[in-house]
């Protein structure tokens, strides 16, 4: 099973206020059975902003982490900009979003890199994903099987958040 140990993940983390949970969020990427991958965190409140000055001191206990980059926008350009920018600097063959809020479950690179060595017809997969509000199950957005996959997405009828997402790094760079 783990023979393809080898892809490098990529996973982009955006943040923008004070990054009061952003420790959680790195936390649960280093604590990944999947070990081979890159955490890009891209500050965007804007160099010697307020919360800049606050993600930075949070991103201080992972200066000794090789495999945690910490980038900052000059001036806040939002998400999308973020994204793009932690994806310029990223080397992986694949691509993983999570917001500065969110957290991942331990195996979720090892089973969703699995996935996709196994199905090279596949250019993303995604999972199932739970919300939880004070620590109770507020609600679960399931990955399941469709027989028409993208009509289910724009009808609304599946919900698939960003922070589900692993995505070929050549479908992100064919999609611009």
């Amino acid at each position: 099973e783990h023979n393809n140990m080898n892809k490098l993940v990529s996973i982009l983390i955006p943040t923008y206020g004070g990054g009061q949970y952003l420790r959680r969020t790195i936390d649960s990427v280093l604590a990944q059975t999947y070990r081979h991958f890159e955490v890009i965190v891209i500050d965007d409140n804007g160099v010697g902003t307020e919360n800049q000055k606050k993600t930075q001191a949070v991103m201080e206990a992972y200066r000794d982490e090789s495999r945690v980059v910490y980038i900052c926008h000059e001036v806040n350009r939002n998400g999308s900009a973020a994204r793009n920018t932690g994806f310029a600097r990223s080397k992986g063959d694949y691509i993983c979003l999570l917001d500065d809020d969110d957290e991942y479950t331990p195996e979720k690179l090892e089973r969703q890199v699995a996935g996709l060595e196994q199905h090279p017809e596949c250019g993303l997969t995604y999972c199932t994903r739970e919300m939880y509000v004070d620590g109770k199950l507020s609600g679960r957005n399931r990955a399941l099987p469709s027989d028409d996959f993208f009509f289910d997405l724009v009808t609304h009828r599946r919900g698939i958040s960003s922070g589900t997402l692993m995505v070929r790094r050549e479908v992100w760079q064919q999609l611009n």
